[in-house]
This record gives C-alpha cells, sequence and structure tokens, in this order.
C-alpha cells in the first residue's frame, strides 16, 4: 500500500491528504533552496494569515 493512503487510515482522516500533481523537487544550489523557502514564507502573508511570516504562531524557523 502506498504511504499517502495510509495516513488516512491511521489519523483518522477522510480526504485527500496531497492535491493530485504535486511532486517532490530537487534543490540544485542555495540559491534555489532560499527562493523556494521565501516563496513558501510569504504564502503566509499572501493568505492573509500573519503580517509577517514570523507573526503566524504555527511558523517557526531555526
Amino acid at each position: 500500500m502506498k504511504f499517502k493512503k495510509q495516513i488516512p487510515q491511521v489519523m483518522s482522516h477522510i480526504g485527500k491528504v496531497w492535491e493530485d500533481g504535486r511532486y517532490d523537487r530537487l534543490m540544485r544550489n542555495e540559491e534555489e533552496f532560499q527562493n523556494t523557502w521565501e516563496y513558501i514564507r510569504q504564502n503566509l502573508v499572501k493568505a492573509r494569515l500573519s503580517k509577517t511570516p514570523k507573526d503566524y504562531p504555527f511558523f517557526w524557523e531555526v
């Protein structure tokens, strides 16, 4: 059984875990990683979940 099909059973979750068409992406260098990370951080602001990424209570960075 595929992993994504096991998650709903273990977590008592009904529905999809991931959207169709999503896939892993290999980061080829530091610049690509930083650009992707900044995109993820700014999604919180774009979705109006907080004014800045650091203001979002469930987001952390080291």
